[in-house]
């Protein structure tokens, strides 16, 4: 499976990149058909402090499937 990282107004880290990769190599063991992920990675300044944003859209043979959370770290969005 093939990733691709875009960080949008943060810059890029190297721990962000490899923790989001193992997460993604236990879904690509267990779905091997699924092609490539883009990883999103935002930071908004909000009054709640869950500014730290994870998109992720996963390419399959077909549909796409995208999903998107915000946490108080970019750990816990991606969890």
């Amino acid at each position: 499976m093939k990733t691709v990282f875009e960080y949008k107004s943060i810059e890029a880290s190297k721990f962000s990149n490899t923790f989001t990769a193992k997460k993604l190599l236990k879904l690509s063991k267990r779905y091997g058909f699924v092609i490539r992920a883009d990883i999103f990675f935002n930071k908004e300044n909000n009054d709640f402090k869950k500014g730290n944003i994870c998109r992720i859209r996963l390419s399959l043979p077909g549909p796409e499937i995208y999903a998107s959370s915000s946490g108080n770290s970019f750990e816990n969005s991606i969890n």
